[in-house]
């Protein structure tokens, strides 16, 4: 697994020295006996870029360094990896949730359903989190990807 993180960290050192982004910080811990790995890179500049809309380019990266956390992997269980740039998955989780407030609000004062915008399944998960706190409501999913997207409505 040491080898795997070493060559995480030189493949984004690469990738962020070719894009020409310069006093980068990348920073990778390991929980759980190597089964969940989490990185988080500091840039100086904006990362919109490097982030992408709602964070699409976040799960490519992570798509890719899961793969390579798991090279030669020998063991049944596979390692994990959360990966964020200056702290967009954190920002995106409280906006999420603020959204799901407001809409659980919503539908407990008018008592319609309240249908969010399209959404990947990460931040549908954070929805439906939230609103599980709320027992006079719940949440469903409709929809197909990419137009899946979060229903909130009152039980009966």
């Amino acid at each position: 697994m040491e080898n795997n993180i070493e060559l995480i960290k030189n493949i984004l050192e690469v990738f962020f020295k070719n894009c020409k982004v310069e006093d980068f910080n990348i920073d990778i811990n390991s929980y759980n006996s190597n089964e969940k790995l989490i990185i988080n890179v500091s840039l100086p500049t904006t990362a919109s870029i490097f982030i992408g809309k709602y964070g699409s380019n976040l799960e490519a990266f992570e798509i890719v360094l899961n793969n390579v956390a798991n090279l030669n992997n020998q063991t049944d269980t596979r390692c994990r990896v959360e990966f964020d740039i200056n702290g967009y998955r954190l920002n995106r989780q409280k906006e999420l949730q603020e959204m799901a407030k407001k809409a659980a609000q919503k539908v407990m004062v008018f008592k319609v359903p309240v249908k969010l915008e399209p959404m990947n399944a990460r931040d549908r998960r954070v929805i439906h989190n939230e609103i599980s706190l709320y027992p006079d409501i719940y949440s469903c999913s409709e929809g197909e990807t990419p137009n899946r997207r979060v229903v909130i409505e009152c039980r009966e």
